[in-house]
């Protein structure tokens, strides 16, 4: 079934919905912080390579994996939502965000900080599972996801952000809901948000375990959660979703 109306378009059979211009100003801003934040990227690398002498195995894999990686997930993310293909971003959020909890884990463990054999030790055991086929991909140091979550403290963005990222990857039992234009406004807002602080939190767990240079931008990034905070909070949903209903009722549909 296609629905034919203001909303959407057609694109290869899919229907998709027009990004409006408050949408369009958020992914702008996003992708100018993004800009800005390779900088740091480029510090990482250029500082290691200079180094050698003083290289490790997990220095190296924090500047060419992890904050590479990142900043790869982190454009193809945005890209995406700028073509109007929520659900693609938001399938990419997912290993944005445990590429967050790793880094967090190596770098950045209460109990490990500024400890170089942990960080050594943890990403060995973070190769080995990438080499090998067989082995669980989501456990490091025989740890689980949750359980690395649960000795990071971050439970609230497990329970409430990564279940809901399970949602669309394991059951897709959230897609439909991207038919309603509110729904399809606020997740790509909200992907936005939590992409660009997952991004900037990576580096910094990266660059301050090494003392590295680091440009911080966070008054960007508050300016740009607030201002897209806002314009999630300005969504009455119960009311657009009426407005929605109403509208399909002089809707041609195409089955």
């Amino acid at each position: 079934m296609l629905i034919n109306n203001k909303f959407n378009k057609k694109y290869s059979g899919i229907t998709m919905y027009k990004l409006d211009k408050e949408t369009k100003n958020c992914i702008k801003e996003a992708k100018y912080i993004l800009k800005k934040e390779m900088v740091n990227v480029k510090y990482l690398l250029n500082e290691i390579g200079q180094n050698k002498e003083n290289n490790s195995i997990a220095k190296i894999f924090g500047a060419n994996v992890f904050a590479v990686g990142a900043e790869m997930l982190v454009l193809e993310i945005l890209e995406n939502l700028e073509r109007s293909h929520l659900l693609i971003s938001i399938i990419g959020l997912r290993p944005l965000f445990e590429n967050y909890i790793n880094v967090h884990y190596i770098y950045n463990h209460p109990k490990h900080l500024e400890d170089n054999d942990w960080a050594e030790k943890i990403c060995k055991d973070f190769i080995d599972r990438t080499l090998n086929p067989c082995a669980i991909k989501s456990r490091i140091g025989e740890k689980s996801l949750f359980k690395r979550v649960k000795e990071l403290g971050l439970d609230d963005l497990y329970t409430i952000v990564y279940s809901d990222l399970c949602n669309f990857t394991h059951f897709l039992a959230d897609v439909t809901d991207i038919v309603y234009p509110y729904y399809f406004k606020g997740k790509t807002i909200e992907t936005c948000i939590y992409t660009i602080t997952f991004y900037q939190d990576i580096l910094i767990a990266i660059s301050t375990f090494y003392g590295t240079s680091f440009d911080l931008f966070i008054d960007d990034i508050l300016l740009f959660k607030k201002k897209g905070e806002e314009i999630l909070s300005s969504i009455d949903i119960k009311k657009e979703h009426l407005k929605f209903k109403e509208y399909l009722k002089y809707t041609k549909i195409n089955i």
